[in-house]
């Protein structure tokens, strides 16, 4: 994520015959839904959304369809289409689930003006993150999200 390397947990478990997988890092998420500004979430969302994708090459899984869900995911379609991953997930589908597109859902952070569009933590080209016809930069996952969708 940007310049630091997070080492994250990989918990696993099985319910209901539903195999789960859980993404742990301290340092990252050291709560639900933590907060702290614009950067250190966009931080969060970075180190789960590549962390997902590492988890799923370390294991060999490349899946046909890959479903993200809300906002918090939205740059994984992103970071596959812009290289990322290398192609790992070249055979691989693109689906992103929005529950609510009104502005309050869409998980816009709104940096500090002199942050810019925060490219040293996400690397990606800021108009999948940035609508350049917005007087302000506000940051959006959900835009990504679209954008990285088949």
């Amino acid at each position: 994520v940007g310049a630091t390397e997070y080492i994250i947990g990989v918990h696993k478990g099985i319910v209901n015959k539903v195999k789960l997988v859980f993404l742990h890092n301290v340092d990252l998420f050291p709560v639900v839904y933590s907060e702290g500004g614009a950067a250190n979430i966009l931080r969060q969302i970075c180190g789960f959304d590549k962390g997902a994708l590492e988890y799923l090459c370390s294991e060999k899984m490349i899946p046909s369809v890959v479903v993200t869900n809300d906002w918090y995911t939205g740059l994984v379609g992103a970071y596959v289409k812009t290289g990322a991953f290398g192609d790992s997930f070249s055979g691989t589908t693109f689906l992103h689930i929005f529950h609510n597109l009104q502005e309050l859902y869409e998980g816009r952070l709104y940096p500090n003006p002199s942050d810019g569009t925060l490219n040293s933590i996400h690397g990606l080209p800021s108009h999948y993150l940035v609508d350049p016809y917005w007087k302000n930069i506000i940051i959006n996952p959900s835009r990504c999200a679209i954008l990285g969708s088949d």
